[in-house]
């Protein structure tokens, strides 16, 4: 039975054996490749001068030509930037911590600032609350007796108001009332 690339070289009609093999040497057997390489056949005798193979180097662009040099600038120049780059990253997350720092110091500073406002308003208040106690009730202790006789007085306070108030109203009604008997008697002559 054929593998699948000796069917695809039987329909290509192709050598099996590699164009660098001795002909009748390639052999293959459980996915290992044998043959013999075929002897160099380029130019016998001495390469020549450093100079001349430089230059056909260069021509070529291979090892040591001015094409390798100007990779070599090439990549340089580009880890020089990347380098670059790198350190103005840092130095920008450097800057943005420090300006989030202080933002947090300044949002911190601004929030004990308001808090110790409050207590010594809150303070004040007492104080002035302290203050009028003594002013208006110089001789008054709070105890329960003062306390009842304080409500006791807001009682009364308070009904003398709905009196007043009361008293009012039911001379607004007797005005009204006699604005309608009026009223009528104007109407029924």
């Amino acid at each position: 039975m054929l593998t699948f690339r000796e069917f695809l070289l039987v329909c290509e009609k192709k050598s099996v054996e590699p164009p660098n093999a001795v002909p009748g040497t390639y052999s293959e057997k459980d996915g290992v490749t044998r043959y013999t390489l075929k002897p160099y056949e380029g130019p016998s005798g001495p390469i020549g001068s450093a100079k001349k193979v430089n230059k056909m180097l260069d021509k070529q662009g291979g090892i040591g030509g001015k094409s390798m040099k100007k990779h070599v600038k090439a990549i340089q120049k580009i880890k020089e930037d990347l380098e670059q780059r790198r350190q103005q990253l840092r130095q920008r997350q450097i800057d943005q911590m420090k300006s989030h720092k202080d933002k947090v110091a300044s949002h911190q500073a601004a929030q004990r600032e308001r808090q110790s406002a409050t207590q010594e308003r809150e303070q004040l208040k007492k104080e002035i609350k302290r203050e009028l106690q003594s002013e208006q009730h110089p001789t008054m202790k709070p105890n329960e007796y003062n306390k009842q006789i304080a409500r006791q007085s807001a009682r009364w306070k308070g009904m003398q108001i709905r009196q007043a108030h009361g008293e009012m109203e039911h001379e607004a009604g007797a005005e009204v009332a006699a604005k309608k008997a009026r009223l009528k008697a104007i109407m029924s002559r």
